[in-house]
Formats: C-alpha cells, structure tokens, sequence
C-alpha cells in the first residue's frame, strides 16, 4: 500500500509542473514574418495597424510589436492584430518589427521597417 501511494503521489507531483509539447512531430524552425503595412519610409500621422504575414510550420501561440526594440502590444488570439499608437512613437523616425512565437516556443521577427513620425508645429496664431 506504501509503494502504491507513493506512486501516485510521485505521479502527482511530477505531472503538476509538466507541459507536454503538441502533438506531432517537432517544429525546429521559427515563424517567418514579413511587415506589408506600414512599408519602409511611410509617414504615420495616426494610430495604425500593422499588416504582417507569418508562415510556420505549426501554429503561431502570440505576435509582438516591437517599437524601437520595446514590445508596445501583443496578441494571443487568431486572428492576429497589432496597432501602433503614436504616443508609442518618442522620435521622428522609428524602427518597427513584428516578433511571432509558435506552439513550440520558437520565436521569429519580420525584418525592421523604419517609420517616420512628422513632428507637428504649433500655430502661433
């Protein structure tokens, strides 16, 4: 009865903190993501989302936008959808990239897309 309960309980314990991977074969490689929207060079005036593709061999667990290295918004619900919001933007120009993570951890970025944001002159009348 004593090895039956400590059975169980070993069971127990290690089962807790374990997180089986899916299932299938395992996915070595990271997603690819290339930014469609904004492109390189183009001037943002507003709040804008960014349109991205991402191909991988499983399926995409959460996406990142990062702005000048510093993630601003993820999303962890198909379908995927990132904004830029111009307060996010401190500069004039800014580098922005999508990171995505699949169901096996693997995590990949789109190429950086450098953004302008025109700095808005006061009128002094």
């Amino acid at each position: 009865m004593r090895r039956l309960t400590f059975a169980f309980l070993a069971f127990f314990i290690m089962s807790c903190g374990y997180k089986a991977p899916p299932p299938g074969k395992p996915d070595v490689n990271p997603p690819q993501i290339r930014i469609t929207f904004p492109q390189e060079g183009d001037s943002l005036y507003a709040d804008t989302t960014v349109n991205f593709l991402i191909n991988d061999e499983s399926a995409i667990k959460k996406v990142a936008l990062l702005v000048n290295e510093k993630v601003v918004s993820v999303d962890s619900v198909p379908p995927f959808s990132l904004e830029i919001k111009l307060e996010t933007i401190q500069d004039s120009v800014a580098t922005v990239k999508v990171r995505a993570t699949d169901l096996w951890d693997n995590t990949g970025e789109s190429r950086p897309v450098k953004i302008f944001r025109p700095l808005v002159e006061e009128n002094e009348n």
